[in-house]
């Protein structure tokens, strides 16, 4: 895989350093959480500390939760990821309430257009490519997911063309995504502590259940359709289909009488919807009984600002399989070997665990010169952890590898001894020499097979990050018609102001800045920089109430003082001022 291209990879710089916000400055991390979160984090490493009865994020100040939409087809899927993912961006300190994040851009990189276009990507080939088809198509979590690991899908709306258009979304978007997922962690429904805890943690999570179209909602907004609900569906008895949505918090003394059948005992899921403000529904939000048989998966994603690793390597589009191995007293090893096109420094990897208390070795090896399988080299390093869910894990390497160009580097995940090992390939990228397994038990290790060999399977989903280089000790200064633009502490800025300065003379030109500011200032969204965004800048450097939540608050902190300021916007007014008339 390659790094994002530079003008887009400004785009996902600006918005790691403040992923678009109204009050210009980031909020700690603290300050991004309510009451309830805060004393649950004060208390996180004791296992015994207490779950508040209830948490409704709706209550607290300030709000971690965007707007509700409304799909219009059956892309639930995409509003409830994403719904999650700006929440617990929001939560972490990135952004405000007035995220958006685009939908179709989710939907279009996970199954409308989901392996690369470019020969030279490694994922190039395969993949589930529906096109426009996949405006009307559900998916699974699991395909989302694959699609988020491998760093697509997270683009602010004001850059791709509204769902409603079923826009073809360019390939340059592909890996120009704002915030990477670090981790996602798949709940089964009795886990109801677990779920509440990661709820407080890493914020809102998707929950999958069956959707009954005919009696939706109770008086009291609550959804519960009966013990037997599987067994009626089966028979068709209840019309409807699978749904997801949002889990926001919880309520442990919500009636079990709140429900249009009565549940076993009390308590429910506070769930955000993408059907608007629904029939009886609080405004979108609703009450799912902690009871109801249908729920199925619940997934947490855990996310990171793209300055988090410099690149991720992978051969997996969204098309994965589970598949088991059925070896007694035996564990099973998986591995991806890697060649860096230039040097590079290796310093995580991320995988998946399909078993909850999962303890896994993580190793990777820097592989001879004609290297047939990934043990032959040498052992750089390797860290041993726990996971306790299912789901896809990101481990920081405890020592990370240098890999020259040419360099052929092995990736290798040991899983515990177990009667079955299950395993995630893709079934759309088949390659040979890339991905291998292997067995082992508790006296010695089976040969490595080639993966390619195993029918109609694919690569195992293995991912290797490496270290973001471009950050440098001294500030990079531009200058722009006698004013300087300095770039202190965000790397990916740094380097954005140095690919833009096509002559490499450290001036920038109005030509050079045009793409740049035009995307970066276009605060309105009509597509151009001008005096209209002008005027917003100064009614927020005014501190004047803004309307509406279609602005796009980029950070522009273009001399290098932290805050974007009066000195920032003299800025953009010379820009914009000395701007040729077309």
């Amino acid at each position: 895989m390659k790094n994002a291209t530079f003008l887009w990879k400004c785009t996902a710089s600006v918005m790691s350093f403040a992923l678009v916000l109204s009050s210009l400055t980031v909020p700690s991390a603290e300050q991004a959480g309510g009451d309830a979160v805060r004393a649950f984090t004060a208390s996180a490493a004791d296992e015994k500390a207490a779950l508040p009865e209830r948490y409704d994020p709706r209550q607290e100040e300030p709000e971690i939760l965007t707007s509700v939409k409304a799909q219009n087809t059956p892309i639930c899927w995409a509003y409830a990821s994403l719904g999650a993912i700006e929440s617990c961006l929001i939560k972490k300190g990135y952004a405000d309430n007035t995220l958006d994040l685009a939908e179709s851009a989710l939907i279009w990189f996970s199954i409308g257009q989901d392996s690369p276009t470019d020969p030279d990507d490694p994922r190039f080939g395969g993949g589930k490519n529906l096109g426009k088809e996949a405006y009307h198509t559900g998916s699974r979590p699991l395909q989302t997911v694959a699609c988020l690991a491998a760093w697509q899908g997270v683009i602010p709306q004001c850059e791709v063309k509204d769902i409603t258009t079923r826009p073809v979304i360019n390939e340059s978007f592909r890996y120009a995504s704002a915030a990477h997922l670090q981790n996602a962690d798949f709940f089964k429904s009795s886990d109801r502590s677990a779920i509440k805890s990661g709820i407080l943690e890493t914020g809102p999570m998707t929950i999958s259940y069956f959707h009954n179209t005919n009696d939706l909602l109770s008086s009291k907004a609550g959804y519960y359709l009966g013990e037997n609900a599987e067994k009626e569906i089966d028979e068709g008895k209840i019309e409807g289909g699978w749904h997801e949505a949002v889990i926001i918090g919880w309520d442990d003394g919500y009636a079990k009488e709140n429900f249009n059948i009565e549940a076993p005992g009390d308590g429910a899921w506070i769930v955000k919807n993408s059907y608007g403000n629904f029939r009886n529904s609080e405004n979108g939000y609703f009450y799912v009984s902690y009871y109801e048989p249908t729920i199925d998966e619940i997934v947490s994603f855990d996310m990171e600002p793209a300055t988090n690793y410099g690149s991720v390597h992978n051969y997996n589009c969204s098309e994965l399989d589970k598949i088991y191995f059925s070896e007694k007293n035996c564990g099973l090893m998986t591995a991806n070997v890697f060649e860096a096109k230039e040097p590079e420094t290796v310093t995580a990897i991320g995988f998946f665990t399909l078993n909850a208390k999962s303890e896994c070795t993580v190793s990777l090896y820097a592989l001879n010169p004609g290297a047939q399988d990934p043990g032959d080299g040498t052992l750089v390093t390797e860290v041993t952890e726990t996971f306790a869910h299912e789901g896809f894990h990101t481990v920081r390497l405890p020592q990370s590898y240098r890999a020259e160009a040419g360099q052929k580097y092995a990736a290798v995940v040991k899983y515990p001894i177990s009667t079955k090992q299950p395993v995630y390939f893709d079934t759309g990228c088949e390659k040979k020499g890339v991905s291998f397994y292997s067995f082992y038990t508790t006296e010695d290790q089976r040969a490595w097979s080639d993966c390619y060999r195993v029918p109609h399977r694919g690569d195992v989903a293995i991912h290797v990050y490496t270290e973001y280089e471009g950050e440098e000790k001294e500030p990079f200064i531009h200058t722009y018609e006698g004013t300087h633009i300095t770039a202190y502490s965000e790397p990916l800025m740094q380097d954005t102001l140095k690919r833009i300065d096509l002559d490499h003379n450290e001036y920038l030109t109005q030509e050079e800045l045009n793409p740049v500011f035009d995307n970066l200032f276009d605060i309105n969204c009509d597509g151009q920089s001008d005096s209209r965004d002008v005027t917003l800048i100064k009614r927020a450097l005014l501190g004047l109430q803004k309307t509406g939540t279609a602005y796009n608050w980029f950070s522009a902190d273009l001399n290098g003082n932290s805050v974007f300021d009066e000195e920032d916007l003299e800025i953009f007014i010379s820009y914009t001022m000395q701007r040729p008339r077309g």
